[in-house]
């Protein structure tokens, strides 16, 4: 749109107004910025210059963009020596602060280093990020992800360490996460890798640690650790699958406090992202997640429409273990419609297809459901048998939390079956843990007057279920 001599003289005061009369830098002139450029690399080169040291204006991003330029042009030069210069410009840049950068330049900058660099090396950024997604995405268990976490990077140590923590994360929480965090503190003393490597190595550990925490009870922990996460892991090229992910976890914190109604607001656009990415097995979680909140808002119907769903696709994909949650929350639905039959029979399988699998926690879930379905039918020490054996299966994962639960619903049946003492054994076990954990709100009415009727040696089934059906909630 062009103006004419009356409407620019007519813009000049309010031009004054936002300059406040001082001069605007118009940039440097390609050839001036070209050279600033060359005398930046040589001071790059020869390690002359700190990035905690430079003040950021527009004539050094000018500086900057053809610095970029002048390296990534250098189409004649390729392998190791352009992808080490590549590098250490990225490093140099990385580190230099950069305020108000709406357009995000900098992460432009660095996109453009990368790319010239992993090409230099024989990939591309997107075959890097896909292979990284994949690596998260697969299950952990099998071969395939292995080879997949190892393409990864070139730094074996590191991925190697990655893959252990995503295999152990839920099998063996409280290893993973003396793992993790050891791992963590060495990537962010020494930093390992090239480009955004040691970014995506820390967001990775830091994901498997908070996803280690949850099953444990521990949820500030394992909030503050996704947090850790979601920025490191957002600071990497094409970063949105992997930042997805890393709020896939934050919702599953919003499930385990019962915020069900957000959950529903909250995971569907993260479902999309994922989905557009081809996140393949996030994607299908998510469709779990969401009919499990459906399910405990007493939302059958959609809730059986999109598990059932979910176990068409899976059995498809043959997904063992999503199928396993699956069946085990559609058992979970169906006794609650008082089909027992259908429901002991989805239920068993589900622990078929759990046992041993990366979600070997589930079948523990699923000998709670049992035995809660025991129970309505009116066979009580069937269902102490099945509560029992989810407290050992809970007790060999480190979950306390949910041994706690369990306990409490060990205690319910105990005193149907006129075994007070027992059940106020279990009861005596149980609450402090939840305690401890902050599961239930300080000075919960029930916990009080369960406690005190405890001591008393006169155990309050009401209070123990007010309680009980206080966590089931959150199960």
């Amino acid at each position: 749109m062009s103006l004419s001599m009356p409407e620019l003289l007519s813009a000049i005061p309010d031009w004054l107004t936002v300059t406040r009369r001082r001069d605007v830098a118009m940039g440097l002139s390609e050839e001036e910025a070209c050279r600033r450029a060359g005398v930046l690399r040589g001071l790059l080169r020869a390690r002359r210059v700190d990035p905690a040291n430079v003040s950021l204006d527009e004539d050094l991003k000018d500086v900057f963009y053809a610095l970029v330029a002048l390296v990534t042009r250098a189409t004649a030069r390729t392998g190791a020596a352009l992808a080490e210069e590549a590098n250490s410009i990225y490093q140099f840049i990385r580190r230099v602060e950069w305020p108000d950068d709406d357009f995000e330049e900098k992460r432009g900058l660095l996109l453009s280093l990368a790319e010239a660099g992993w090409l230099a090396l024989g990939t591309s950024v997107c075959a890097i990020s896909a292979q990284r997604v994949l690596a998260e995405d697969q299950d952990p268990n099998t071969r395939s992800a292995r080879q997949v976490s190892a393409s990864v990077s070139g730094r074996r140590d590191v991925t190697s360490s990655l893959v252990r923590l995503r295999r152990i994360r839920h099998l063996n929480p409280s290893e993973a996460i003396k793992h993790g965090t050891r791992l963590f503190k060495k990537l962010s003393e020494s930093g390992a890798g090239v480009f955004d490597e040691n970014d995506y190595f820390l967001g990775a550990a830091a994901l498997s640690v908070s996803m280690a925490l949850r099953p444990l009870g521990r949820l500030a922990e394992a909030e503050s650790w996704i947090q850790v996460a979601e920025c490191h892991l957002g600071k990497t090229s094409c970063s949105d699958p992997l930042v997805a992910i890393a709020r896939y976890t934050r919702v599953l914190l919003l499930y385990e406090r019962d915020a069900c109604a957000e959950v529903l607001n909250v995971l569907p656009p993260i479902q999309r992202t994922l989905r557009e990415n081809g996140v393949r097995r996030y994607t299908l979680k998510c469709d779990y997640v969401l009919a499990a909140a459906l399910l405990n808002l007493s939302r059958f119907a959609e809730a059986k429409t999109l598990l059932n769903g979910l176990r068409q696709r899976v059995d498809e994909a043959l997904d063992t273990d999503l199928k396993g949650l699956a069946l085990l929350k559609l058992g979970d639905l169906l006794q609650l419609e008082e089909r027992y039959q259908e429901a002991a029979a989805l239920l068993k399988q589900s622990i078929v297809c759990l046992e041993g699998s990366s979600y070997a926690w589930g079948a523990a879930d699923a000998q709670l459901v049992l035995g809660n379905m025991l129970r309505r039918q009116g066979r009580p020490r069937e269902a102490l048998e099945a509560f029992r054996c989810g407290i050992r299966r809970y007790s060999e994962f480190g979950m306390v939390r949910w041994v706690a639960y369990a306990r409490l619903l060990a205690a319910e049946t105990l005193l149907s079956l006129g075994a007070a003492r027992d059940a106020e054994g279990e009861i005596l076990q149980a609450l402090p843990v939840l305690e401890e954990l902050s599961v239930v709100p300080e000075g919960l009415a029930a916990v009080a007057l369960l406690r005190e009727s405890v001591k008393r040696r006169k155990t309050d089934p009401n209070a123990l279920r007010s309680l009980r059906e206080r966590l089931q909630k959150q199960n």
